[in-house]
C-alpha cells in the first residue's frame, strides 16, 4: 500500500462509521438523516481526494537548490520523440529488470534506479518529434552492473550504451514518487520552478540564456522520490554531449 493511502482509508472508515451510527441511533427525521448521510459522504470523498493529491505532491512547492549530484554509471538508449510519449520507453526499461533479484535489491537500497536526461525544451521546440533524450538505468558504481544485468538491459530495452557520469554541482529538486500521478503532477511544476530559480540572478548565466536552458535536465527515479537535477558545474559537459551515441546522419 502506498504511503498516504492508510490515512485516506482511516478517514473514510471513521466517517462511514459515523454515518452508520447517525442512521441507526439518531432521533432526526428520515429526511434529515438522509441529508446528513449525503453530506458526510461528500465530505469523506473530498477529504480522501485531497489526501491522495497531497501524498502525490499536488500541493508541494517544488524548489531547486544548489547541491552535489553524485557520480553515476548509466546504461541507456538515445530516443527522439515527444517527451509526453516516453511512458512506453520507461516501461520497457523497467520491465527488462523487474524480475532481476540483484537489481531489485540495489533499487530497494537506493543504489540504482531509472534515469532520463532531456536535452530540449518542448515548449520551444518547433517539432516535438525531434526532441532528444537518453533513457535507461543508473547505478552508483559500474561494478554493480553484472554481465547478466547489462545483457538484460541491452537485449530487452535497447540500453546498449554506457557512460560514466561524473559528480557535478547542480540545481536539485526532490519530489515524492507514489505512482504515475506523481510524475504527471511533477511535469507541470518542474520547468516553471527551475526557470524561477534561474531568473532570480545571474549566477547561472552559463546554463541559462534568453529563456533557453544550456544544460540538460536529469530526472532520477528512485524507490520513493523523483530527483530533478540541472548540472551547472564544469563537469556538465559529460551530460551534454550526445553526438558520440547518435547515428552519423543524426549528429547536429
Amino acid at each position: 500500500m502506498k504511503p498516504g493511502i492508510p490515512l485516506v482509508a482511516l478517514v473514510l472508515v471513521t466517517l462511514i462509521a459515523s454515518c452508520a451510527y447517525l442512521l441507526m441511533y439518531s432521533s432526526l427525521s428520515f429526511l434529515a438523516r438522509s441529508l446528513a448521510l449525503a453530506g458526510t459522504t461528500v465530505l469523506s470523498l473530498a477529504i480522501g481526494l485531497l489526501s491522495i493529491c497531497q501524498c502525490h505532491g499536488l500541493f508541494l512547492a517544488l524548489e531547486f537548490r544548489p547541491a552535489a549530484s553524485s557520480a553515476k554509471f548509466f546504461l541507456f538508449k538515445v530516443v527522439r520523440g515527444d517527451y509526453k510519449d516516453l511512458d512506453r520507453e520507461f516501461e520497457q526499461v523497467e520491465s527488462s529488470v523487474k524480475d532481476h533479484q540483484g537489481f531489485k535489491k540495489l533499487f530497494s537500497d537506493g543504489k540504482a534506479g531509472f534515469l532520463g536526461i532531456y536535452f530540449d525544451n518542448p515548449r520551444l521546440a518547433g517539432d516535438k518529434s525531434k526532441c532528444r533524450c537518453c533513457i535507461g538505468a543508473f547505478f552508483d558504481d559500474k561494478f554493480m552492473v553484472t554481465t547478466e544485468l547489462s545483457t538484460l538491459l541491452a537485449s530487452k530495452a535497447g540500453c546498449g550504451e554506457k557512460l560514466q557520469l561524473p559528480a557535478v554541482k547542480a540545481l536539485v529538486a526532490r519530489f515524492p514518487f507514489r505512482s504515475k500521478l506523481s510524475y504527471l503532477v511533477a511535469v507541470f511544476k518542474v520547468l516553471p520552478a527551475l526557470e524561477r530559480t534561474l531568473q532570480a540572478g545571474s549566477a547561472y548565466s552559463a546554463v541559462y540564456s534568453e529563456g533557453k536552458l544550456l544544460s540538460p535536465i536529469c530526472e532520477f527515479y528512485g524507490k520513493s522520490e523523483i530527483v530533478y537535477a540541472l548540472p551547472v558545474g564544469d563537469e556538465r559537459a559529460a551530460y551534454a554531449d550526445l553526438a558520440p551515441f547518435m547515428p552519423v546522419e543524426e549528429r547536429t
